[in-house]
């Protein structure tokens, strides 16, 4: 079946005979896979050349004329999900305008939502919920989530913020903003604990947002019928089902951080098309995460299972979970390891597993803040097969035979496994 998709998919490309086109592609995340070999498999079928990586980001080169929209389903198809894709060049070698080319998926949890980096245009897309963060404290003027994207809007310069959101098809988007944070506030506040400052959900198909909309301004005071129609600046902050799609503008502050959940209510699997507007400039930050691991080792010393971990920062850390399976998939916890708490210099920790069974081991972290939030970190494992030592190898007639034998034999460990292989 898959297949058959790419099939479909190639099929619907156009090719551009005898030119090359350039592309910016960079994804959410790399399902633990390495970069070169998540791109290697996306790009395999797309006749690229000039294939570069650069950190999380591939730039390449092809004759086929790709649209955000098939580049998005084509990467779906392989298992990831696009967080930027941008034309560069068309074939004449000129620089395109990204404005509506730039596909900017924001992730479907808080946690891990996408920096807009700047005001320029872009499309973004959803295909479901991932975890419901939306309660009774924070969601405002929502309700649940549906087909939800969220983002950190940084901002550069102060003045005021204005957006469109424009869905593609006949879709009813909602959505809701909220803030201000800082740089070192903002991930702690992902999802939000109070209300938005800014909320839509009302009920229609056109565009929504903040800041002025084309309406009617005048009204016959008998029929209520429209007598015309103007720009109008919106001056209410919240909207429920029955509201026109647009708010207030906001007035923001240099250096300030706000959260944007976006929401495809229709659940189509349809784009939006988003817009910025207003005085203020938007930029690019880092938004550290709770916890920044630079390293999470495991290895075989003295016969014991050593594991060691590195964070760079941590920002309300409360305790370490670490967690030990034998197969991968049923996990038991061993033990946990307090944090910093908060911290902007680098902390060691170390944990010694002794209790563990001759095989390949698993160890999975996890790391806990004091509002009980989690995060889950790369497994690693250690092959504990090799620490074993080898009693003595028969073969099917029970005579022992050594290293050098040919055929089938039973070999009997120190640990009373016993293993047949084919030598």
């Amino acid at each position: 079946m898959k297949n058959l998709l790419l099939l479909v998919f190639l099929l619907g490309v156009q090719i551009s005979t005898f030119s090359q086109n350039e592309y910016l592609l960079k994804l959410h995340s790399f399902n633990g896979e390495s970069p070169k070999t998540a791109f290697s498999e996306i790009t395999r079928e797309l006749e690229v050349s000039h294939r570069y990586i650069n950190d999380s980001i591939l730039t390449f080169q092809s004759p086929l004329l790709i649209t955000i929209n098939e580049m998005a389903q084509f990467v779906e198809l392989h298992g990831y999900e696009i967080e930027d894709f941008q034309i560069l060049t068309d074939n004449t070698d000129k620089p395109i305008n990204n404005s509506g080319n730039v596909l900017k998926n924001g992730n479907q949890d808080c946690e891990n939502a996408t920096m807009v980096c700047d005001a320029a245009s872009f499309s973004g897309n959803a295909s479901g919920s991932g975890t419901q963060e939306l309660n009774s404290s924070n969601k405002g003027c929502l309700s649940v989530e549906h087909q939800s994207s969220w983002y950190y809007v940084y901002v550069g310069s102060t003045g005021t913020l204005e957006m469109t959101i424009s869905p593609t098809a006949s879709d009813d988007y909602d959505w809701a903003i909220w803030g201000p944070f800082t740089e070192a506030t903002a991930n702690a506040n992902c999802p939000p604990a109070s209300g938005p400052v800014r909320c839509s959900w009302a009920e229609g198909y056109g565009d929504t947002g903040m800041g002025d909309y084309w309406g009617c301004t005048s009204w016959h005071w008998f029929w209520g019928t429209c007598n015309g129609y103007g720009w109008i600046t919106a001056t209410d902050n919240s909207e429920n089902a029955f509201g026109n799609g647009w708010v207030a503008p906001l007035n923001v502050q240099e250096d300030e951080v706000y959260i944007l959940l976006i929401d495809n209510y229709s659940a189509s699997n349809n784009p939006f098309n988003l817009t910025w507007g207003g005085s203020a400039d938007l930029e690019c930050t880092e938004v550290p995460l709770p916890v920044d691991l630079t390293a999470f080792n495991g290895q075989n010393k003295q016969g014991m299972n050593l594991l060691t971990w590195e964070t760079a920062t941590e920002t309300n850390n409360d305790y370490f979970s670490i967690a030990h399976s034998s197969d991968g998939f049923s996990w038991q916890e061993i033990d946990k390891v307090s944090g910093a708490g908060n911290s902007t210099e680098v902390k060691n920790y170390s944990l010694e597993h002794r209790n563990f069974p001759s095989a390949i081991n698993y160890y999975r972290l996890t790391q806990v803040d004091f509002d009980g939030k989690r995060e889950v970190f790369p497994i690693i494992s250690i092959d504990n097969l090799k620490n074993r030592k080898l009693i003595k190898r028969v073969n099917t007639l029970g005579q022992e035979v050594d290293q050098n034998f040919k055929g089938i034999v039973i070999e009997y460990y120190d640990d009373n496994s016993v293993e047949k292989k084919i030598y």
